[in-house]
Parts: structure tokens; sequence; C-alpha cells
């Protein structure tokens, strides 16, 4: 097992980037936060260009409706335009992703009057090729890229299997996270 401790957003995102320009089969996102400023719109992008055959990318809810720490209909969208554009840019990745061979999914539905709020995946994992995976703290977007923080890179088969079957039961509905 060889394994890397990232510390900080720009060590992360350099590997992360170099891996997912290298897949060949499979890359899978998983995190909770993802806005279209500039760190998901870099995020986004590469996942575009990856030669990848699956490209596969999981948000919480809470990305729908919470951007740059503000609600996406509380009084901050009144009075900042730059605000309004992150909103209009984050929906227009979510509704184009499948255009670009992107498959998007979104873990932990609102429910009704968003009374499952506090119920939120925070989970922040990547699958490259299934043979390497990511584990940690780092949201995409340009508030959590600014925070100390860190990512652990790991090159090995098992954990990735590990972590790839995770990734399923999260798309598919069954949060492994979650008892119910």
């Amino acid at each position: 097992m060889k394994y890397k401790l990232l510390i900080g957003a720009d060590d992360f995102w350099a590997c992360l980037q170099s891996d997912i320009r290298s897949a060949q089969k499979k890359v899978c996102i998983q995190a909770m936060t993802f806005e279209a400023d500039s760190v998901g719109k870099k995020v986004f992008a590469a996942l575009k260009a990856s030669a990848a055959i699956d490209k596969h990318l999981c948000v919480d809810n809470f990305s729908k409706l919470t951007i740059s720490d503000h609600f996406v209909y509380g009084p901050h969208r009144l009075v900042s335009a730059e605000f309004r554009e992150e909103i209009r840019d984050t929906k227009e990745i979510f509704t184009s992703a499948k255009d670009f061979g992107i498959q998007l999914f979104f873990t932990n539905p609102l429910g009704w009057f968003l009374y499952k709020h506090p119920h939120r995946n925070h989970k922040k994992m990547m699958l490259i090729d299934e043979n390497i995976a990511y584990i940690g703290g780092i949201n995409f977007s340009e508030h959590n890229f600014a925070w100390h923080d860190m990512m652990l890179r790991i090159e090995d088969d098992n954990l990735a299997q590990v972590f790839g079957d995770d990734f399923s039961h999260t798309i598919a509905g069954r949060n492994q996270s979650i008892k119910t």
C-alpha cells in the first residue's frame, strides 16, 4: 500500500487533477459541497476532459440549497449579483453533466419543509481506476479550499474496492453512514 498525506487544497488538487487526467476506466467523486466557483469549475472541466469511461459526481443535496454558506433563497441572493451568478453556474453544471458523460447523483434528499436538512452526508472521497482512492476533509468550493485541511491519497486495490463498494451503495440510495 502506498499513501500520501496531502496538506492543503493546492497539494490535493495537483494530485487529484493528475489522477483524473490519467484515468482510463473510472473517476468517482463524492463530496458534501460542490459549487460552481473557480474550484468547482476546475473539477468539472477535469471531469469533462477525462478519458475515463465511467465518470461519476456524487454531491449531497445540500449543494442545491446552500452556496458559499448562504441559503440560495435567502437575502444574500437579493444583494449580490456574484452570488446569483454562482447559483446559476452551479445549476448549469448540474444540468449539463450528463451531456459530457458525467453521471450526477445527489445524496440525502431534503424532504418536505427541509425536515431532513440536519441529515447530511459529509463524505469526501474519490476513486480513480479502481486502484487509487482519496479520503479526507476537503470539499469543492473556494471557501473550503481556503481552509487548512487535508486529504489522504491511497494506492491499494483492496481499499479502493471498499471505497468503490461504498460509492455504489451511496448512489443506489443505500447510504452506509446512516443507520436507519
